[in-house]
């Protein structure tokens, strides 16, 4: 037991060192290495903490987090502290009680967050081998700046400069239809946000009085915003581009007159990062959750097995 837990201690320390040095070096990422810090502090405590100290801290967290959203009295008091001598109880039969099973839950995340970053850069190669005429085998992800221009009548609740927005909330269901521009490092795309997901960082929160005078029928303590982003704004598309001409037809993709096309169901448009920013940050995510759900999935092991 004492050699499996020296073991599982020797293995934190070494990743916590091994990504601190990638996220400060290769990866460029320092603000996350003081997680790293806390990630195997969390990790040796729950290691060399006794058996039993675990389960009840556990029970006590879960018995004060369920006692912070449901209202007390003397009924709803017992019910809970019979339940808690139940989930004990539970515990006990666990072999390597509830933290293996708290660290196979987050090595079954760390899976579901490694999966979603690796589609992420998928998706920028894609792009990055994207042809004019060719359609992609999935998904891409472009970035860059927004150019387009306000057409139509714009509600005046949504910001004069908004060259892309969007209102969801308050039985309404408004955005911008005019198709934009998207000027990235090989050219132009264009995104058709009619029936498009848009994910906009910028907002704007509307008042009730507004909500009506565009048709919308709030109830009391709704809170609705307007998202927008401006011409000149970073933005990332994803999804399954075709190909047409650009917006204002004098644009180029790769030397070529027919650009990508984003158009619904498949496109998305969120505000954010560049495309170097978002490969870093999804690399940094990457390697992060990759060591650390492998670590949690070896103690989860050892301490299921009773080694550690």
């Amino acid at each position: 037991m004492i050699a499996g837990r020296l073991l599982v201690s020797g293995l934190c320390v070494l990743v916590a060192a091994l990504v601190m040095w990638l996220l400060r070096r290769p990866l460029a990422a320092p603000r996350a290495v003081p997680a790293q810090v806390f990630a195997a502090i969390a990790l040796l405590a729950l290691v060399w903490t006794p058996r039993v100290w675990r389960d009840v801290g556990i029970v006590i967290f879960l018995f004060l987090a369920v006692a912070a959203v449901v209202p007390m009295n003397v009924i709803v008091a017992v019910v809970m502290l019979a339940l808690s001598g139940m989930a004990y109880w539970g515990l006990t039969m666990v072999p390597g009680g509830g933290v293996a099973l708290i660290l196979c839950g987050v090595a079954i995340a760390a899976f579901f967050v490694v999966r979603g970053h690796l589609r992420v850069m998928g998706r920028l190669s894609r792009a990055a081998a994207l042809r004019p005429g060719q359609r992609p085998h999935g998904e891409v992800a472009v970035t860059g700046k927004l150019h387009g221009e306000a057409r139509g009548e714009t509600p005046a609740a949504v910001p004069a400069e908004a060259v892309l927005w969007r209102i969801n909330g308050a039985k309404l269901a408004l955005g911008s239809e005019a198709p934009v521009e998207v000027h990235t490092p090989e050219g132009v795309c264009v995104v058709e946000p009619r029936g498009a997901r848009l994910e906009l960082v910028e907002r704007k929160r509307l008042e009730h009085s507004d909500l009506r005078a565009l048709g919308g029928r709030p109830d009391k303590g709704d809170q609705v915003d307007v998202r927008f982003a401006r011409e000149g704004d970073t933005v990332c598309v994803i999804g399954t581009p075709v190909w047409g001409p650009s917006v204002r037809g004098v644009g180029l993709y790769r030397e070529s007159p027919m650009v990508p096309v984003f158009r619904a169901p498949s496109a998305l448009v969120y505000g954010g990062k560049s495309e170097a920013d978002l490969h870093k940050a999804s690399l940094a995510a990457l390697v992060t959750w990759l060591a650390w759900g492998a670590v949690a999935a070896t103690i989860a092991t050892m301490q299921l097995g009773g080694v550690a």
